[in-house]
């Protein structure tokens, strides 16, 4: 009841408040900025190596477990997993959250550094990446055609990516899904036992040879040549044709 008196005995009064109330909200709707793109940080760090040429095992004992090592001495450390595939690694570092990512990243950095000489020369240096929401892809596109899938992901890749990658404001462009060409060895393990061999054997002895190395320079003239040793199969007959050491 005296909030009615007061507003029936000072209608001026009662008329500023209401006037005040409206310009705030007016200014606040206009002068308030809203990011419709937020920054949302996640406390996690990737490390990614790639090694060349080199099989998932070797991959994962040579680098990959190296780098998990060190990574978990980094302060904050909640979880750590790694993926070991041919030619790379990547190893991903979750953290607690309310932890300095950029001190972490640093952090994780210098620990990768000290065991640099210990990692294999033909490695290139290992990139440590903070993961950034905004950085995620915005668009995805779905293709699909009348031809076979292959040939679908290989018009994806050779024609229409680089046409994406044209236009003004497209960072990067990768293309996923399709069928990879796998080829299954089939053992008989009755022989592999009459030999003294074990699986393991066959299948470190066909990564080792499935490689491309390096091999040095020659000088040509005035200009240096960059020798490099094809040792990739070519053929399901090379894998058949293949020696096998004995014991």
């Amino acid at each position: 009841m005296k909030i009615i008196r007061t507003a029936v005995k000072r209608p001026v009064t009662i008329a500023m408040f209401i006037l005040i109330i409206i310009i705030m909200g007016v200014v606040s709707l206009t002068q308030i900025p809203i990011d419709l793109f937020p920054q949302i940080k996640y406390p996690i760090a990737v490390v990614i190596t790639n090694y060349p040429g080199v099989g998932p095992q070797e991959v994962e004992e040579l680098v990959t477990q190296p780098i998990e090592e060190v990574v978990a001495t980094v302060n904050d450390i909640k979880k750590i997993t790694s993926t070991s595939s041919e030619g790379s690694s990547l190893v991903i570092a979750e953290f607690n959250y309310g932890t300095d990512m950029d001190f972490a990243a640093l952090d994780m950095r210098e620990k990768i550094d000290m065991i640099q000489e210990y990692l294999p020369d033909d490695i290139k240096n290992p990139r440590v990446s903070k993961i950034d929401i905004t950085a995620m892809p915005v668009v995805e596109l779905s293709i699909e055609g009348d031809k076979s899938l292959n040939e679908v992901k290989r018009i994806a890749k050779n024609k229409i990516k680089s046409k994406l990658e044209r236009i003004s404001g497209v960072a990067s462009v990768s293309v996923e899904g399709g069928y990879e060409n796998q080829i299954e060895i089939v053992v008989d393990q009755k022989e592999l036992n009459g030999y003294g061999l074990a699986i393991n054997h066959i299948a470190n002895l066909i990564g080792a040879e499935n490689l491309n190395l390096p091999g040095g320079e020659i000088n040509n003239g005035n200009k240096k040549l960059t020798i490099k040793t094809k040792g990739k199969f070519k053929s399901v007959e090379e894998i058949k044709n293949l020696p096998i050491s004995l014991p």
